[in-house]
């Protein structure tokens, strides 16, 4: 299933603008690792809950026009949509429906070029557009026949249930393609959708693919070997997750390929369109990659429980691995996994004190990267367009960590930049929910329904 669960506050946000938020979740998936942490034996981390917090109300600010020139010509949610012009998204829900019709069409043919083309990789994106589009329509009207729907337990296990008929033949296919493909890229595309939900359980070929064999044709990549630790941690294999977690941490890279999806925005099919389809159709493939699933990381925190760091060979393995994801994870997830474990294996506190700064400076650069614009202007698109061409390219680290460069500023000025945002940001929508009446509560995403 492509679908996030979230609070009541995160939903009221989505119906304000939920293209909005998409276009950020990326960056609360930070939040939704680190609240996986917090599921450790070692007990809550009271950290991760305000980073989740600080993550999504950054995207009700970006919700809103972008300066106080702008709030004085555009009336209450309204947006200048690039070569389109004023549409009110509180009035609407979201885009309007013409735009959002020329931007599936531009979506399913983006789809068939891309299912058309001799590299692998291209097509399992091709097949994974398809089967979203199978399953969008059916999330659509099972909410619209019952707003409540995601959370409500009997709504959403039916919900659950048809979505999962209709995304199996696409699933099915991709699983095909995984079988006679030497390319890493689409095994993991094919895996990872084998990895959610009732689908893969009617796609017979599911069944065939392995994250040993995805470990076979990407060999120096921890992001398989995840998978295997978590396999063997559930059927309590102590032995086989400390190999995998050797594995991990002897890995030249890793690379859960969070934001790979971002390439289908270069396709011509939706490259010809105008930009104002070219938003509508990003924010949906922001979107999918969003609700991409997540490595579970528990078994590694439960390797690394703190009440085991007084053996020797588990703290060094521990600090190992959290080495191999602060210095080589191309996601800003596996980087904040890399502080929890080398915290946990004794690392200094000035050390750990200089990663969190550059965590939040790499956040940071998230919200550098699409603000000082006007929201889905057309100055705004080419900024977005540009961000998601370097995070297809080079991961969302490797994106993060150029524009910090080009900044010339140094770290920990940008991360105190980023905590006075989030301070502000924060007493800002306390402020938008007193008036609201709605009580004041952590603004946590939860993890991916698999």
């Amino acid at each position: 299933m492509l679908r996030l669960h979230c609070p009541e506050r995160v939903l009221r946000m989505n119906r304000k603008a939920w293209w909005a938020t998409a276009l950020l979740l990326a960056v609360v998936a930070v939040a939704v690792l680190t609240l996986t942490l917090t599921a450790a034996p070692d007990g809550p981390m009271t950290e991760a809950r305000e980073r989740a917090s600080g993550f999504a109300q950054t995207l009700l600010q970006l919700a809103e026009p972008q300066s106080v020139s702008a709030a004085a010509e555009l009336k209450p949610g309204e947006v200048e949509l690039c070569d389109y012009g004023r549409v009110n998204l509180r009035e609407d829900d979201e885009m309007p429906a013409t735009v959002r019709a020329d931007a599936a069409l531009a979506l399913d043919r983006a789809a068939a070029e891309l299912m058309a083309s001799s590299i692998d990789r291209d097509r399992a994106l091709g097949l994974k557009l398809r089967m979203v589009a199978a399953v969008k329509p059916l999330q659509d009207r099972a909410l619209q026949q019952q707003p409540d729907c995601l959370t409500n337990a009997s709504c959403t296990s039916r919900l659950d249930d048809v979505s999962a008929s209709a995304a199996a033949p696409w699933v099915e296919s991709m699983a095909k393609l995984a079988l006679t493909t030497s390319d890493a890229n689409a095994y993991a595309q094919a895996f990872q959708a084998c990895s959610k939900g009732d689908s893969s359980k009617r796609a017979a070929s599911c069944k065939l693919l392995s994250p040993d064999r995805w470990a076979q044709l990407d060999p120096h990549n921890a992001a398989p070997w995840l998978y295997v630790a978590s396999a063997a941690h559930e059927r309590k294999d102590v032995a086989a997750v400390e190999q995998a977690a050797y594995k991990i941490a002897t890995s030249r890279v890793s690379d859960i390929r969070w934001g790979s999806d971002y390439a289908a925005m270069q396709s011509h099919a939706i490259a010809e369109q105008p930009r104002y389809t070219r938003i509508a159709a990003s924010v949906h493939i922001v979107g999918i990659s969003a609700a991409s699933p997540i490595p579970k990381y528990q078994s590694l925190v439960s390797l690394c429980a703190r009440d085991l760091m007084n053996d020797d060979n588990r703290r060094r393995l521990c600090s190992d691995m959290g080495e191999m994801f602060v210095q080589r994870d191309t996601s800003l997830i596996g980087f904040s996994v890399g502080i929890a474990l080398g915290e946990r294996a004794g690392w200094d506190r000035e050390r750990i004190a200089s990663l969190r700064d550059e965590r939040e400076a790499l956040t940071s650069m998230h919200v550098v990267a699409l603000g000082g614009e006007r929201l889905l202007s057309c100055g705004w698109f080419e900024k977005f367009d540009a961000w998601s061409r370097d995070v297809a390219r080079h991961g969302e680290m490797g994106a993060a960590r150029a524009r910090i460069k080009a900044s010339g500023r140094d770290i920990a000025e940008l991360a105190q930049d980023r905590r006075e945002q989030t301070r502000r940001i924060d007493a800002e929508v306390n402020a938008l929910d007193e008036a609201d009446g709605v009580g004041k509560a952590p603004l946590v995403a939860s993890p991916l329904r698999n």
